[in-house]
This record gives C-alpha cells, structure tokens and sequence, in this order.
C-alpha cells in the first residue's frame, strides 16, 4: 500500500527538470488501475459503452508501452501516451513491431477491429474510424492533463508540523486563503483530507505528504468508499492547481 512507493518521490524526481517520472517505474496494472479510476470518476454513471471502450483503448496502449519501457526503448511519462495514443502509431506499431508477444499482438488487433469501420491492411482508415478513435482519445485527454500536473509539480500537500493545525481546524494561513477566496473549496477544509490525514498518521511517520502520494495511496486502494473519498480530494487538488501551489509554496516557506 503506501509503503510500496513509499521511496518513489526521492528516487525518480530529475531534480534538474523536477519532473517525477512515476508512470515509468509503475507497473501496467497500476497504470491501468490509475487511469481506469479517472476515468470512471470521469463518467459517473453514463455512457458505459463509451467508457468501457475508452478503458480499452488505453489498457493496449499501456500494455504495448510498457512492455517498450522494460526493453529499455523509451521513458513512460504523458507525452509517450499522448503520442501513442494516436490511430496512425498504433497502426504502425501492429504493422511492424514483429517482436510484440503474441498476447500485445492480439490486443492490438482486437482494439483496431472494434473500430468501425478499420481496415489494418488498407493504406488509409476512412473518416468514421478516424471519428470513432479520436472520440475515445477526448475521453482520456483530460486524465492526462491531470496526470501531466502531477509530473510536472508534486507539490506537497502537508508537512508533520501541519497535521494538528489542519486536524483541529487551527490552520495559520486561514486568512490568507480566505483572501483567496479559496479556503472553503480547497482541500484543506474537507473532511476526507483531514480523515486521511489522521489515518497516515497513526499508520506511519512521515516528515512530509505529497501529492504522488496520494495517487500512490489512490491505486491500492480497493475500498469504493475510500477510492471516493480520496478521488475527491485529488480533484478539490487538481482542478484548482493554480491556487493549490500556491498555498503549497506559502506554507513551506512559512515552515521553513
């Protein structure tokens, strides 16, 4: 669980780009099951057809890269699925990687032929494919700008100095967030957070919290409610980005 990455952080952060490369030390299972969950929260309850297709699309594509990660090929990061994510390259890959094992091959095709209207061995697939493939891909651009966020900027979220103030609602900055008009809607002020963060206190010592690990945390994660709980608070994260950094950068100079 959250001691299985728990070193994943110091060892994979390029301290001189820092980017965290976490997709490239992932297994595919915990990729798939990280974006699958995205993906799901994505949905909700409609269009299962077009959900169960999107999962689809991107358990090959993931399955094909990282099989090309462990052949020492490429670095998995966002743009690796971006662009692999494109019919036209995964035509190409089906066409000549001869060295796939047969399982890749298979799902490969089995993804080409349930586009209607693809024909693997003509020269150029018709507009319907086209149409039908980009679709899927709109449903899984914006998991990887999520994603993108998150290796480009793990932020920390809390330092062991923040948990009592945060848990007995004796935040410092209070102020400043409300300046923000932001405190209200921000992670900080939510329940699961605070939830979570009792919980990994009392699991373990930490010196600080984040925010990969709260993906890592994310994918072993089995229990529905707690998926929820935690999808939460990544979003309440994610979707104000811009304003969560900045109460990042505020509180770490502020401990410091």
């Amino acid at each position: 669980m959250y001691e299985l990455k728990k070193e994943l952080n110091e060892k994979f952060i390029k301290k001189e780009k820092k980017r965290t490369l976490f997709l490239n030390e992932l297994t595919s299972s915990e990729i798939l099951r990280l974006i699958s969950v995205l993906i799901e929260d994505g949905f909700g309850n409609k269009g299962d057809m077009w959900k169960g297709r999107a999962i689809s699309l991107i358990s090959t594509i993931t399955m094909v890269l990282v099989y090309m990660r462990d052949k020492k090929e490429l670095v998995l990061d966002v743009n690796q699925i971006r662009e692999y994510l494109n019919l036209e390259n995964i035509l190409k890959l089906y066409k000549t990687r001869e060295d796939f094992p047969p399982h890749i091959k298979a799902t490969l095709k089995s993804y080409l032929v349930s586009l209607p209207g693809c024909q693997i061995g003509a020269p150029k697939q018709n507009d319907v494919t086209f149409e039908q493939h980009g679709y899927l891909q709109m449903q899984i651009v914006p998991i990887l700008n999520k994603l993108e966020l998150i290796e480009n900027n793990n932020i920390v979220l809390t330092k062991i100095q923040w948990i009592q103030d945060v848990v007995n609602d004796k935040i410092n900055f209070v102020e400043e967030l409300q300046n923000m008009n932001m405190f209200e809607k921000s992670w900080l002020n939510m329940k699961e957070y605070k939830d979570w963060l009792l919980f990994l206190n009392k699991k373990q010592k930490f010196q600080s919290i984040k925010i990969l690990d709260l993906v890592l945390e994310l994918i072993n994660t089995i229990e529905p409610i707690q998926v929820k709980d935690k999808l939460l608070i990544l979003n309440s994260i994610l979707n104000n980005f811009v304003v969560a950094e900045k109460m990042s950068k505020n509180f770490t100079e502020k401990i410091n």
